[in-house]
């Protein structure tokens, strides 16, 4: 039997009732347990929020122990429950709400967890049901931007967007389907099992030069080939560079917000008391100019990352250079990482002249 949205809302609201019923002194009939047990056990989108109870009570007898343990008190076990099945019901409300605006195929997809958000908008996971795959998809709506700007910015992000179908390296995340929800606009894109360059620092601290090499490698090969297209990022950051746990890669994310990059800076750097995001890893040229389009704006922020890698600090005074000798590095290998960080005029001329320096 195919349940809708507006099915599981239904039964996930008698489901609540019974089970408070059965936990404060009534009754829920065992049968429509098991049913709905089984209903919600079966649905790959739902699996990380499905309550633990249902995964180990497999009927109501096994559950009024559990539910005594929980809470000696009446209004405990409803506080508990209401815990336990809340989530489910928002999760199937969100469909119902994105059900007649999403222009994807909703009869194909589950929408799930939100993964990420940002200053640029929301990324969820979406479940193919027919596929069984993970994909991501992110709803651009950057904050900064004024209502009746919209517009005038989702034509510039669409011209941006068709030459991200052109990227294809394994160091890029894919992109399969863009387009737009109401005015907002969409990306739909590979999903990535694994956590960004911040969380990768927090989990291995500090790298050797040689270690370092993989991920900067990575990188620097993402943005070659994406530059052979024409394409700037001008926003790579730790959040924008992923690690993927099964194919061991670090992979590039978040082509596509050129677009707002300009308004973004301009309103980031003129909004008082507003933190600059990502201003670490923005190459100087670039915030002082913010319409600046060169590729050694990238080599920068790549640079600031692979300094962070290696000393877990970001580049940032007079220090740099010694910082660097005192993690054991040679001077060639010093003089790369600098030369990456040097003024605009002095720095590498593009990411292949980067990796021939390092090999």
């Amino acid at each position: 039997m195919m349940f809708d949205a507006n099915d599981m809302i239904t039964s996930l609201e008698g489901f609540k009732i019974g089970m408070m019923n059965q936990a404060t002194g009534g009754s829920y009939d065992d049968k429509e347990y098991r049913e709905i047990r089984a209903l919600l056990l079966s649905k790959q989108e739902i699996s990380h929020i499905v309550p633990q109870f249902v995964k180990t009570c497999r009927s109501l007898s096994d559950f009024w122990p559990y539910i005594k343990e929980k809470s000696g008190t009446y209004a405990g076990r409803r506080e508990f429950l209401s815990e336990e099945i809340n989530p489910l019901l928002d999760f199937y409300e969100k469909i119902k709400i994105n059900k007649d605006n999403i222009t994807i195929n909703t009869d194909s997809y589950f929408l799930g967890e939100e993964i990420g958000v940002g200053g640029y908008g929301r990324v969820y996971l979406y479940w193919h049901k027919q596929l069984e795959i993970n994909f991501a998809i992110k709803f651009l709506a950057p904050s900064f931007i004024p209502e009746e700007e919209q517009n005038e910015y989702n034509n510039r992000f669409f011209r941006e967007a068709k030459m991200l179908f052109n990227l294809n390296h394994r160091n890029i995340v894919r992109f399969y389907d863009t387009g737009l929800i109401g005015t907002t606009p969409f990306i739909k894109m590979e999903y990535i099992d694994g956590y960004n360059v911040y969380e990768f620092i927090k989990k291995y601290s500090i790298l050797s030069f040689d270690k370092s090499l993989v991920p900067v490698t990575h990188m620097l090969e993402g943005m070659s080939h994406a530059n052979s297209f024409g394409y700037i990022h001008r926003d790579i950051k730790p959040s924008n560079i992923l690690f993927d746990i099964n194919s061991k890669l670090f992979k590039i994310i978040d082509f596509g917000v050129g677009a707002y990059i300009e308004h973004e800076l301009y309103t980031k750097l003129t909004r008082t008391g507003e933190n600059i995001v990502g201003n670490t890893y923005t190459a100087p040229e670039l915030i002082e100019n913010p319409t600046l389009k060169d590729k050694r704006s990238d080599i920068y922020s790549i640079g600031a990352m692979w300094y962070q890698l290696i000393t877990g600090m970001i580049p940032k005074g007079s220090g740099i250079e010694a910082a660097l000798l005192e993690r054991g590095l040679t001077e060639p290998q010093t003089n790369i990482i600098l030369k990456c960080l040097a003024p605009i005029n002095k720095r590498f001329l593009s990411c292949e002249e980067v990796l021939e320096a390092i090999k």
